[in-house]
């Protein structure tokens, strides 16, 4: 729009200001040199819009590289986290053998237990943690206290451990990739590995629960 005004403009001084006839018999050295003059502005005015527009597209590019690159670490968190939750699993599985299989209170057999390792295998991760879970209740549905299940013994304290390290590591990375605390408020509340990690903290501050 603005080098179509400058047109108009140019040619309204060439045939209103100067005269049409007068202006093609002008030497050819006084043609260029008002050519010259007449297009240097808009020369310059063009070489500052594209570089505004230069810039503009640079910062759009730089916000949508961010993006990739924000998206890109949110995915690479989610496969990992597939990857933890799946150690967290096996941990929690640990911890339910050593409390209730035949080396513990004998709550399990051993095919009873070979059962739940392969149901686990199969792609339930929840089976163990779901189990300790539910030792938090006795068969009337009521409280009971379950300290000793998560820190008696010296092997059932080392896996407790090894499983709130794990959990808070990955918790530290979700906040890492996601400002909103969406994935870690889901870690922590909407998986059974956050409400067995909760209940382990829970346990480990007050002894008598």
């Amino acid at each position: 729009m603005i080098t179509l005004l400058w047109f108009v403009l140019a040619g309204y001084y060439i045939i209103e200001i100067i005269g049409w006839r007068e202006f093609i018999v002008q030497p050819a050295d006084v043609m260029g040199g008002f050519f010259e003059g007449s297009f240097a502005p808009l020369a310059f005015l063009w070489l500052v819009i594209g570089y505004f527009l230069q810039q503009q597209a640079l910062q759009e590019n730089t916000v949508v590289l961010a993006e990739q690159a924000k998206q890109s670490h949110r995915d690479s968190f989610l496969k990992m986290s597939e990857l933890v939750m799946g150690q967290l699993a096996v941990v929690a599985g640990f911890l339910y053998v050593s409390s209730q299989g035949t080396t513990g209170n004998k709550r399990h057999t051993g095919a009873e237990l070979d059962d739940l390792w392969r149901q686990l295998s199969s792609g339930n991760e929840s089976v163990f943690i779901v189990m300790m879970i539910n030792l938090r209740l006795d068969e009337n549905g009521q409280p009971q206290p379950i300290h000793d299940l998560f820190y008696s013994t010296e092997v059932r304290r080392r896996h407790t451990t090894t499983y709130i390290t794990t959990f808070e590591k990955l918790v530290t990375h979700a906040k890492e990739v996601d400002q909103d605390d969406m994935i870690r408020e889901s870690l922590m509340l909407g998986t059974a590995q956050g409400i067995l990690y909760r209940t382990m903290i829970e346990i480990r501050d007050d002894p008598e629960l």
